[in-house]
C-alpha cells in the first residue's frame, strides 16, 4: 500500500515537473505588467520562477532513487532515441502559455494537461532532465510493445536483448534509470 502511494506521489511530481514550464512561461510573460514580487528585481523573479521546474526535477531524481527497482529483461526489436520526437509537442506548451490572457483559463488548461500527462502512458517528457544528461528512448520489444526508457546511458540494440537491473517503473510503459554512466 505504501509503495502504491509513493508511486502515485512520484508520478504527480513527474507530471508537475514535466508540465510546470507552461505556468512559468505564462507568469514570466506577464511579469512586467503584474510584478508578482515588487521588492525583487525582474531578473531575480525570473530566476526564481525558472528554479521551480529545475528544483522539482532534481527532487524527482532524488526521490526516484527510493522507488523499488524492477529487474527487467527485454528482447528488443528496436531502440530509437526519442528526445526530438517529444520536443514539438512540448514547444506547443510555450505557445499556449504566451497566448492565454487570463490566469483562470491557464489554470484550467494546465489542469487538463496535468491530468492527461499523469494518465498517459508515455508523456513524462521533461526537457530539464536533458540538461542533467538524461535521454529518452522508445524501445519496441519483440512482442511489439513500445516502452519509454529515460536514462543517462547510450542504449543500443543487441542480439541478446537488453537487460537492466536498476530500472525504476513509473508505469507499465515508462521506466527510468538513475545509474550514471
Amino acid at each position: 500500500m505504501i509503495t502504491k502511494i509513493i508511486k502515485f506521489l512520484y508520478r504527480c511530481l513527474l507530471s508537475f515537473s514535466s508540465t510546470s514550464l507552461i505556468l512559468i512561461i505564462y507568469y514570466i510573460d506577464k511579469i512586467d505588467r503584474c510584478n508578482w514580487f515588487p521588492n525583487l528585481s525582474i531578473i531575480i523573479q525570473i530566476t526564481i520562477f525558472l528554479a521551480i521546474p529545475v528544483f522539482t526535477t532534481v527532487l524527482g531524481i532524488v526521490l526516484g532513487k527510493l522507488l523499488p527497482s524492477d529487474e527487467i529483461r527485454l528482447m528488443t526489436k528496436s531502440i530509437e532515441l526519442a528526445n526530438n520526437s517529444y520536443l514539438p509537442s512540448y514547444l506547443g506548451y510555450f505557445f499556449v502559455a504566451v497566448s492565454v490572457s487570463k490566469s483562470a483559463t491557464l489554470w484550467v488548461i494546465y489542469g487538463i494537461l496535468f491530468v492527461f500527462t499523469f494518465l498517459s502512458m508515455q508523456q513524462y517528457f521533461n526537457p530539464i532532465l536533458m540538461l542533467f544528461g538524461y535521454k529518452y528512448y522508445n524501445i519496441t520489444t519483440a512482442d511489439n510493445i513500445r516502452i519509454l526508457v529515460i536514462t543517462t546511458k547510450q542504449l543500443r540494440c543487441g542480439d541478446d536483448g537488453l537487460f537492466y537491473c536498476s530500472l525504476k517503473r513509473i508505469n507499465d510503459h515508462t521506466f527510468i534509470d538513475f545509474e550514471r554512466n
